[in-house]
């Protein structure tokens, strides 16, 4: 006799940036297994690979792909399969300026995506030269290896390029390599290189504020979480 099978529920969810709405499971033992091993290789590389495998298993929506999800949109999705599986607390732990170690509870539910009223994808360049970007995927952000700050800004923002536009002329950033694109960002002054910068500060974030008060020395302080990390951070 076969053993019984457990049915699992699926969720309906909107993904922040591009507004898709996603249907998914809660991660089981299985894929609990491999996020558990990523986390103990404390390898950002082999990260990645754990979340973007977790998510394709978990997600049941047709013609899903996590290779083309920004990376707070992914986040955002991971941190809901995640609490469905487990539970929305997630304790978090930090040393304090006073040397206390910290330990905070929270509540993952409450977590807020803020969006940027100013956001835009197309950004001027000159009075006749616009470029579109499109948010940066987790392999953009995670696991850069050893490049420094300046080549990875410039390949983010590279691999972010959807098109360039003058006039009436566009631009496809697939039908270009990536010299052409490299030596089109090469050719930007200080301002119009700053403009494109300001666009990924103004992508939406996952935020959290939390009041706390240190045992040790009586300071009440607010700590702001940012990004998926800080949400399971530990001191």
């Amino acid at each position: 006799m076969a053993l019984p099978k457990l049915n699992t529920i699926l969720y309906d969810l909107e993904l922040p940036t591009s507004g898709k709405k996603i249907e998914y499971r809660p991660f089981l033992v299985k894929e609990e297994k491999i996020l558990l091993m990523a986390l103990e290789g404390k390898d950002d590389r082999e990260m990645s690979k754990a979340i973007k495998q977790i998510i394709t298993q978990c997600v049941s929506t047709e013609n899903f792909n996590v290779n083309k999800l920004a990376m707070i949109d992914l986040e955002y999705l991971f941190l809901n399969i995640r609490g469905k599986a487990v539970g929305d607390i997630s304790t978090i732990s930090f040393k304090h300026d006073c040397g206390e170690i910290i330990r905070l509870d929270i509540d993952l539910s409450k977590v807020k995506v803020i969006k940027n009223k100013k956001y835009s994808d197309l950004i001027k360049l000159t009075d006749n030269i616009m470029i579109r970007l499109t948010p940066p995927g987790i392999d953009n952000v995670i696991g850069a290896g050893d490049k420094n700050q300046i080549d990875l800004v410039m390949e983010i923002i590279r691999d972010s390029i959807v098109e360039i536009i003058q006039g009436e002329d566009v631009f496809s950033a697939q039908d270009h390599t990536r010299e052409e694109l490299e030596d089109f960002l090469d050719s930007l002054n200080s301002g119009q290189f700053k403009k494109l910068q300001d666009y990924y500060e103004s992508l939406p974030k996952m935020k959290q504020d939390i009041e706390y008060t240190c045992k040790k020395c009586g300071k009440t302080e607010t700590e702001t979480l940012e990004g998926l990390a800080s949400f399971f951070a530990s001191a």
